[in-house]
């Protein structure tokens, strides 16, 4: 019996669209500097899963939701989550054959690029560039890979039978 086809897309946009109302739900003021970066983490995956699926356009339009919903100058976010995809996406057979704890390294390499990024970009728009401000949630984020690759592994595999 073939899976339905509807599936493993709804499956995909539906942990798109939680991860990014998890980026919005408000926080503590001590707990926000530690806030993961739901929405990489789910596009990383999804990106590193499904290449053919969910890629650059994807990274980019969610960043711009990200921005709007956020407030924040619009295409920050949108850039900063299509240099995390393009990144998976170029590695993404070479991710793919390494053990778990490699990929989880490499991943997490990949992910601190989003502080990189941002401070780089509020250097461009005249801001101080807060580096060491984001480091705390990037750290958060990389705990969480492993985490968010079971659980979304997991509902992908569902999805797809």
């Amino acid at each position: 019996m073939k899976p339905a086809t509807w599936r493993l897309p709804l499956t995909l946009y539906t942990t798109l669209a939680l991860a990014l109302v998890l980026m919005l739900l408000p926080m503590p003021e001590w707990a926000e500097p530690w806030r993961p970066h739901w929405l990489a983490l789910a596009l990383a995956y999804w990106t590193l899963a499904l290449p053919e699926r969910c890629g650059l356009a994807h990274a980019w339009i969610l960043g711009l939701c990200l921005d709007t919903l956020q407030d924040r100058l619009l295409g920050h976010s949108a850039f900063v989550l299509t240099l995390l995809a393009w990144l998976v996406l170029h590695e993404h057979r070479r991710l793919r054959m390494y053990s778990f704890m490699h990929q989880s390294l490499l991943l997490g390499i990949a992910l601190a690029v989003i502080p990189l990024a941002t401070g780089w970009l509020r250097g461009l728009t005249g801001h101080p560039p807060h580096v060491y401000n984001t480091l705390p949630a990037a750290f958060s984020t990389l705990l969480l890979w492993p985490l968010a690759f079971i659980v979304l592994r997991d509902l992908r595999r569902r999805a797809s039978r």
